[in-house]
């Protein structure tokens, strides 16, 4: 993934990929890994057997750059659940902090600087980083719709950067976290979406293509399930689902076949384990919290 992607295709048009009509709402509320969880503990002493790559410059920036998109996410979600009292917001933001976890174990891997220092909402190192973060939340503080098209856009986005990433990649851990962000990215998408369409509006991909977004809302929730570095399931460790879906995996070409029994919608194109989809987060990395 080059560490510019985001930047250079993120338009902000997230209240014109949706259709229908809905009324704004005014709302008010509140807006890593957990230590003590198994799969917490499963994750990183998988990813502790994994020999140490060799990043080169390209793609040591593209790990930074991950660990700021990551903050990104949940600084914007923050932000917007002070103004949307809808519990998807910091439900998400939830998880995006064990995203950013998740990532700060490749930094701490392979001794590189912190990008996100003393972690203020809203501040970036990366400069471009911190305008996007003032143009999505004022998209974001529109209306609720627009507020649920702009956490849409940014998973759609997110998960068409980390296909990108799998697919350059070298590195058997770099590839171990890629797939675990990806399928809490998934289940972000799906949770917006519903969102969305419990708002009588439809959210229409950006940066997905159109099959392997279809695939994604249609395919279960993956809450509670460890995948490898190849995108199979390592470990089982919350609600997972009895049937299974299309695998999807964006446009790279290790998207996934058909499913069968639980078939993973996901990168590798392994059959695995979903759970039941809805409007909730649900991580897919460790601890299955949040709402199917």
């Amino acid at each position: 993934m080059k560490a510019s992607t985001m930047l250079t295709t993120l338009t902000l048009t997230a209240s014109l990929a949706v259709t229908g009509t809905a009324s704004a709402q005014n709302g008010s509320g509140p807006g890593g890994v957990r230590a003590g969880s198994i799969c917490q503990q499963t994750l990183v002493q998988h990813l502790a057997s994994l020999p140490v790559g060799d990043l080169d410059d390209d793609e040591a920036t593209a790990v930074l750059f991950l660990r700021e998109e990551e903050k990104l996410a949940r600084d914007v979600y923050l932000t917007l659940s002070l103004s949307w009292d809808l519990p998807v917001f910091s439900r998400i933001a939830r998880s995006e902090q064990r995203h950013m976890d998740l990532v700060g174990l490749l930094l701490d891997r392979y001794g590189l600087a912190d990008p996100v220092g003393d972690d203020v909402i809203g501040q970036f190192d990366n400069s471009d980083l911190d305008a996007l973060f003032d143009e999505l939340v004022a998209a974001g503080q529109r209306s609720l719709v627009d507020a649920l098209a702009v956490g849409a856009t940014i998973e759609d986005l997110d998960l068409a950067d980390l296909d990108a990433m799998l697919l350059a990649s070298n590195d058997l851990d770099v590839d171990l976290i890629a797939e675990n962000l990806a399928a809490g990215s998934r289940n972000h998408l799906r949770a917006f979406v519903g969102a969305l369409a419990d708002q009588g509006v439809t959210y229409a991909p950006q940066y997905l293509d159109e099959g392997a977004f279809a695939a994604i809302i249609a395919s279960d929730s993956e809450r509670g399930v460890v995948y490898d570095e190849f995108g199979e399931v390592l470990a089982e460790c919350g609600s997972v689902g009895e049937t299974g879906g299309a695998g999807s995996g964006g446009n790279q070409t290790r998207t996934g076949g058909q499913g069968g029994s639980g078939g993973q919608n996901g990168h590798g194109g392994q059959n695995g384990n979903g759970g039941q989809a809805g409007a909730g987060d649900g991580t897919g990395v460790c601890d299955g919290s949040g709402q199917g």
